[in-house]
Formats: C-alpha cells, sequence, structure tokens
C-alpha cells in the first residue's frame, strides 16, 4: 500500500502529524483496496484493530457512482485535480444532507479506476426511502451543482449516477463497485441526466427495435438522396431518440454509423463536400463522448447535403456510382469500362445516362475533377507542375497545361501566383 499515494489511498500524513482525526482517511484507503483487489482476512483484521468501522450495515449495502467521467471535467471544462478535489468536497457536503434527510447511512470516497473518478457512496437505506429513490434524489443534487457551477448553460453533458443491486462484505464492495462501473460506463448512451440501475437499464433496452433500427438508416439516405432536408433531420432524430438512445449497445451505434458512413462517403464526394465534412472522422464513435454529440454532429453535414442536392438535383444512382469512381480513383488510368464496371451497367449506358443526367459528356467530367483537384495542388503545395500532373493522373507536363488554362483561363504558374 503506497501510503504517499493520494490517487490511490487517500492518505494525508500532514492530517495526521497535526493531529487531526485520521480514521476518515484510512477507511478511504481500506475501501480503495477493496476496489482495486479482491479484500482479505487482513483487511477486516486492521480495521479492527484501529477500531475504524464503515457506516453502512455489512449485510446488507450499496454501491453507487456519481459525477462525471474523467474525459468530461479535465479535457472539456479544463477542471485540475485541485480544482476537482475542491468540488468534490463541496459536492458531498450537499449528498450528506439527503443521507441525513432519508434516514440513510453511508461512507463517501473518491473512487479510481482507468477513466473512472468519480463520487462514490456505500450506503444503507432506510425505511423512508429505497435505494433508487436515493440514487435519483443524489443525481438531481449534482446535476443541479453541475448546472450551476460548471455547465453554466453548456447542455451537452449531464450527470450520470450508476447503483448497484445489493451487496454484503467486504468482498461486496468490489463486487458492488463493479457492477456501478460497468452500468457508468454507458454514459455515452446518456442524454438527459438519471440514476441506472441492472434492471432499468433492461427495461429501456425493451424500447429498442432492431429491425426499425436498419429501417431508420435506410429511410435517412432516401432522405437525403431527395434532398428532402426536413425529412432527413426527422430521420435522424428518430434513429437517435427513439432507437439508438436506448441500444446501450455498442456494436449496434457501430452498425448504425457504419451504414451512414458509407452512404455519406458516396454523396458527400459526388457533391463535393468531402473536404468539408470528412465522414470517417463523423461516423467514427470514438470523436464522441456521449450519442448527444454524435446525434447533433450528424445533423450539419447531412443538411448541407440535402441543401446541396436541392441546388444541383439529384442523379441517378448508377451516376452516383460513376463520379464516386471518379473521384476516388482520377489520380489514376481512368476509362469508361472501369467506370461502367464500377456502376454495374454497360458503358455505352452510363455514357448515355450520364450525359442526359449531368448536361456534359463523363470524358468531361474526368477533367473537371482532375482539374479541380490540380488547383487545390497548385494553391496548397510547393510541387512543380510536372507533379501536380501526374498527382491527377496526367503524365504528359504539357497536356496538362492546356487542359488546365482551357478550365481556368490561365496557366498552372499563372495561377500559383494568386496566393
Amino acid at each position: 500500500m503506497k501510503e504517499d499515494n493520494v490517487e490511490t489511498s487517500f492518505f494525508d500524513p500532514a492530517a495526521m502529524e497535526s493531529g487531526t482525526d485520521w480514521s476518515w482517511y484510512l477507511k478511504n484507503v481500506i475501501i480503495s483496496d477493496c476496489i482495486h483487489s479482491h479484500p482479505s482476512d487482513i483487511m477486516a483484521a486492521i480495521l479492527y484493530s484501529f477500531d475504524v468501522k464503515l457506516s453502512t450495515d455489512a449485510s446488507g449495502f450499496y454501491f453507487l457512482l456519481t459525477g462525471l467521467k474523467k474525459r468530461v471535467y479535465h479535457p472539456v471544462y479544463h477542471i485540475d485535480a485541485t480544482s476537482y478535489m475542491a468540488m468534490y468536497h463541496e459536492i458531498e457536503a450537499g449528498l450528506r444532507q439527503i443521507l441525513d434527510q432519508n434516514g440513510c447511512v453511508g461512507d463517501f470516497f473518491m473512487a479510481y479506476e482507468e477513466d473512472c473518478k468519480q463520487i462514490a457512496l456505500i450506503f444503507s437505506p432506510s425505511e423512508r426511502c429505497t435505494p433508487k429513490a436515493l440514487a435519483d434524489q443524489i443525481c438531481a443534487h449534482v446535476q443541479r451543482y453541475y448546472e450551476e457551477n460548471l455547465f453554466k448553460g453548456d447542455t451537452r453533458y449531464c450527470n450520470f449516477t450508476a447503483l448497484s443491486g445489493r451487496q454484503s462484505g467486504l468482498s461486496g464492495i468490489r463486487r458492488g463497485f463493479l457492477e456501478a462501473r460497468a452500468l457508468s460506463d454507458l454514459y455515452f448512451f446518456m442524454m438527459e441526466p438519471q440514476a441506472v440501475t441492472r434492471q432499468s437499464i433492461e427495461e429501456l433496452k425493451n424500447n429498442l427495435d432492431y429491425r426499425k433500427t436498419i429501417e431508420l438508416c435506410q429511410e435517412l439516405d432516401n432522405a437525403m438522396v431527395a434532398g428532402d432536408g426536413e425529412r432527413a433531420e426527422k430521420c435522424l432524430d428518430r434513429l437517435f431518440l427513439d432507437q439508438l438512445k436506448y441500444a446501450f449497445s455498442v456494436s449496434l451505434i457501430r452498425d448504425a454509423l457504419s451504414y451512414i458512413y458509407h452512404k455519406l462517403d458516396l454523396h458527400l464526394t459526388v457533391y463535393d463536400l468531402m473536404d468539408e465534412y470528412p465522414p470517417e472522422k463523423l461516423c467514427s464513435i470514438d470523436s464522441y463522448i456521449t450519442i448527444g454529440e454524435c446525434h447533433q454532429a450528424l445533423r450539419e453535414p447531412i443538411l448541407a447535403l440535402c441543401r446541396k442536392v436541392q441546388t444541383r438535383g439529384s442523379c441517378e444512382s448508377v451516376v452516383q456510382q460513376a463520379m464516386y469512381y471518379i473521384r476516388h480513383h482520377y489520380a489514376g488510368p481512368i476509362t469508361l469500362p472501369l467506370i461502367a464496371e464500377s456502376a454495374g451497367v454497360s458503358p455505352n449506358y452510363l455514357s448515355g445516362i450520364f450525359t442526359k443526367e449531368e448536361g456534359m459528356p463523363l470524358r468531361d467530367y474526368v477533367t473537371h475533377v482532375r482539374m479541380e483537384e490540380a488547383k487545390k495542388l497548385l494553391l496548397t503545395t510547393s510541387l512543380h507542375t510536372y507533379q501536380v500532373a501526374a498527382a491527377v493522373g496526367i503524365e504528359d507536363a504539357k497536356y496538362f497545361g492546356k487542359l488546365f488554362k482551357q478550365h481556368t483561363g490561365q496557366s498552372p504558374q499563372d495561377f500559383r501566383k494568386r496566393i
């Protein structure tokens, strides 16, 4: 046991030397070690020899975790360890009043485990208040504190409280912690402050319809193809607020985001929005702390896409596939048969439908894409003209210069001087 490590033991030698009652510190040492390892008879002997007793009834108690995760309060709100501990003590004072008002007894401490650095409570309930009702009161109190002292109008995050089932004995401390921590890891799905138990999570899961989730993803794609922003926004809200919010399954979230990614990758590529809205980041669950963040982040690119479709008009699926192929292969050899194969149609059919839909021959669109990419390279890199030409799939630098001037009215050299 590292007595000088406040992060793991809460042991404060200075407090002991000053004559302060240090049983609180020893109690936290024991609780912390119970969390991180299976308690032994030695721990029980230490408690007995120092006449240190937990406030709770060893034959029946509950483990509760509340407060923001470390990845929220530190990187988002820039709260350092000292400030966090000051907040902890202020919150604890209010929570002790809630315990007293409900006739409950318990011990507060700080739980440390990887990303978990949260306020923890081991308590025994009273006849006045059920464990879940007490957890609800605690969650509401911490939420109010955050709103007044931390969030200050920011609605992206909320407090989340996890309550274990009934436990007993020293070994129950670790069991209760593991159960509460597993529930606390579901913070990603929380869009409103609430206290949860294993039973309440199972009840929420009953609202989930896997088939409906996939149908909503498909309906969202249909709305994007049609450029119907209002319908797309409603589909997105229904997908997140009626389905994914209750998933409590990272794998299902990943599946839904994977579907959306492939559709956005196609549409954003075709409508020249890839640079502004990179789908890889937008559709990665690791980009977000909560599902609410993910929901809001997807709204803007989807609406921007719908506006672009309204302006330019929608196009046939095979034309979209052809555009997608061209934009991802313009840097290499590209031919009509290869493009047609990617779209699953014959070269003659693709050539005809493309000209009809886009008002230009397919070869002109290939040149357009290459010249637009060349403009970006000329403005953002120091590549020589022949290197830019090769980078966009044109080996002959003189031919590239001719095409570029036809496209922009300037030579590559004159265009670059605009910087």
